[in-house]
């Protein structure tokens, strides 16, 4: 079994929906412009909604 086999067959939607959610209120205060960054390097919202709020800036360098 491959490491995307494994991965797709643990993922639960909602689950990472509800982890997403946790970062809603930070998201508020994440610079637009980093936002608008990440949206033009082609970073789903979700996955840009955790990263700048976890990591700031950077997030835009790591990915």
């Amino acid at each position: 079994m491959s490491m995307k086999d494994i991965f797709l067959a643990e993922f639960n939607h909602e689950s990472w929906d509800s982890f997403v959610m946790c970062f809603a209120d930070c998201f508020l205060q994440v610079d637009p412009k980093l936002v608008e960054s990440a949206k033009q390097k082609g970073i789903p919202a979700d996955i840009c909604q955790v990263l700048l709020c976890e990591m700031g800036e950077y997030a835009l360098e790591w990915v």
